[in-house]
């Protein structure tokens, strides 16, 4: 099942903490310290209507969740979705609810106005290889060099 859900709602639920550890562990940046959300930030856009949260459930139990930012874009003069965070459970990547969640968030994106939907994912994962049997079209290369011992 795939729901729209508040900030304090999926932070608050039981799974949710175990999620963002295999998240972290699958999708972290090297450089960077250990993921560590920043919740205040999250509910401030919740609240400003900018952030929208898709929650995938399997019995009740939260397995997966999408982040999508919808906001005009300076560069293009028109509002653009960006998935600031995308994950399903690795167990229930085959289901469906992953293609669901990003279905909810392109809907959403569409409703807001959006011409587009930014989803970015590490190299080499499979949602990498799925994205263009989507129609999701490779635009960019984002590189990352830390600046810190952290």
């Amino acid at each position: 099942m795939i729901e729209q859900v508040t900030f304090a709602e999926i932070e608050a639920d039981p799974a949710f903490a175990g999620l963002l550890v295999e998240y972290a562990a699958e999708s972290g940046n090297r450089g960077l310290p250990e993921p560590k959300i920043e919740p205040e930030t999250y509910r401030r856009l919740d609240a400003a209507g900018v952030l929208t949260i898709f929650a995938a459930r399997v019995d009740g139990r939260l397995v997966g969740f999408i982040f999508i930012l919808v906001s005009v874009n300076p560069h293009y003069s028109v509002p653009l979705g960006t998935s600031e965070s995308f994950f399903v459970a690795k167990a229930h990547r085959m289901t469906g609810l992953p293609l669901r969640l990003l279905r909810a968030a392109e809907d959403l994106a569409r409703e807001k106005g959006a011409k587009g939907i930014y989803v970015n994912t590490p190299f080499g994962s499979s949602l990498c290889e799925t994205l263009p049997r989507l129609e999701y079209v490779e635009t960019n290369r984002v590189f990352f060099r830390s600046l810190s011992d952290a």
